[in-house]
């Protein structure tokens, strides 16, 4: 009897220990869960950072392409595309494509932006001159033959016409 009192006892203790040992797995695997869950968060932490360098790199060259006049914004067709500095390799132009690639929209945006502002500025700068170029034609009276030509001159390579003062 004593021996059954034992077996009865080192059973239940194995069934104590059973259970601990359960429970101690099943906290393990959540913890192995867990870890890689926050595995997973952490390499697609990492992509959309490496994503986001990609792009902010291809802003930074873009913005440099559109100040040096390698892209133009196209108001007719609403886009970027290759101004007067751009390259005259295909290849080149391939390859800096490529890079401006993933942030285009962005470059297109602020391309639009510079190219509204060039333009509100030329008008500006148009009107000032056409005021000082009526200013001048009201002198016209006073001025001599020789001046009259020179001042008729100034006003064709200016693309001033008689319709304009």
């Amino acid at each position: 009897m004593k021996e059954q009192k034992n077996l009865a006892l080192v059973r239940q203790e194995v069934g104590v220990i059973t259970d601990r040992m359960t429970v101690e797995k099943n906290t393990l695997r959540a913890v192995v869960s867990d870890r890689e869950v926050e595995e997973n968060r952490l390499a697609e932490a990492r992509r959309q950072a490496d994503a986001a360098t990609v792009v902010v790199a291809a802003i930074d060259e873009g913005l440099e392409a559109v100040c040096s006049g390698a892209l133009a914004f196209s108001e007719q067709e609403d886009k970027v595309k290759w101004g007067e500095n751009a390259p005259q390799d295909v290849e080149e132009r391939k390859r800096l494509g490529a890079r401006l690639k993933p942030g285009l929209p962005l470059i297109t945006k602020i391309a639009a932006m510079a190219a509204r502002v060039v333009k509100k500025f030329l008008a500006m700068e148009r009107e000032r001159l056409r005021e000082d170029l009526a200013f001048v034609s009201g002198l016209r009276a006073q001025l001599s033959e020789a001046q009259a030509e020179t001042l008729s001159s100034i006003e064709d390579r200016n693309g001033f016409d008689k319709g304009t003062k």
